[in-house]
């Protein structure tokens, strides 16, 4: 861990395989990675501003990268993404602890993925981070190839956090228009039984200070949400790891939609 460290590296030092920079500017961060040839878990974040040194273009092998948008400058964040490709990325992280930070950077991320090889992305994870409905579309149309989603609620927010948004645009194309109070509360052992085969964990706490599902998600429910017709956001999603306050009617419908029909064979 390198944090407001930055290192002039002269030689590769290829026995280095998990780095997390921080607190850094772009260049001072792009050298060290550079100089890391087979680093396999890559952090950044707090990037600062730019000194206006060029940037060296860097393809790093590094198979999961994580990124921390808080605290970074929004020009050097944009930067950074510029100059970097993974061609053997599997594996994307991405995080906010602060509200609307990762909003802004999301179109240099998606120009940093277009650059690199999608279809070795299997592994999207998504914690604390609120984005609008379009913005998820952006993002997942950019990951077509994810097989393994993780969604990690923010514990800080009370309304507002996105979840919502997010199960709402998986839910396939033959059940979108279909409302979840359709769905009778007998029907939950569906979920358990989807659970016993292993496609869905749901780790939400127990105790959730008597929060009501309908209350939750304010304004968001509001949303209107509008998949291009016919289009299935992540595809080839079997895997969907949830850390969120329970939302059941609503993961009851995102799984009939997509896994239950396999139950029935």
């Amino acid at each position: 861990m390198l944090i407001w460290v930055p290192l002039h590296l002269e030689y590769p030092r290829p026995s280095i395989t998990h780095l997390h920079l921080g607190a850094m500017t772009p260049t001072e961060a792009s050298r060290v990675i550079l100089y890391c040839p087979n680093v396999q878990a890559l952090k950044v974040n707090n990037l600062l501003d730019q000194d206006h040194d060029p940037l060296p273009t860097i393809s790093s092998n590094t198979s999961k990268f994580t990124i921390d948008f808080e605290g970074s400058n929004f020009i050097a964040q944009q930067q950074h993404f510029s100059c970097l490709t993974f061609p053997e990325l599997s594996h994307l992280e991405i995080m906010d602890t602060q509200r609307y930070h990762a909003a802004y950077h999301l179109s240099s991320l998606g120009s940093m993925l277009g650059r690199s090889p999608s279809a070795r992305l299997t592994h999207l994870t998504i914690r604390t981070i609120y984005l609008t409905f379009d913005e998820l579309c952006r993002l997942f149309l950019c990951v077509p190839s994810v097989t393994a989603l993780e969604l990690e609620e923010s514990t800080r927010l009370h309304y507002g956090t996105g979840v919502y948004l997010v199960l709402k645009s998986l839910i396939a194309p033959p059940h979108r228009s279909q409302r979840a109070e359709e769905y009778q509360a007998e029907d939950c052992d569906e979920v358990m039984d989807l659970k016993n085969h292993g496609e869905c964990v749901d780790e939400t706490d127990d105790d959730n200070d008597g929060e009501n599902e309908d209350d939750l998600d304010g304004g968001d429910k509001e949303t209107d949400i509008e998949v291009l017709e016919g289009q299935c956001l992540l595809p080839r999603l079997k895997d969907l790891h949830l850390v969120i306050r329970p939302r059941n009617r609503l993961l009851l419908e995102l799984v009939r939609s997509r896994w239950k029909p396999s139950l029935r064979n």
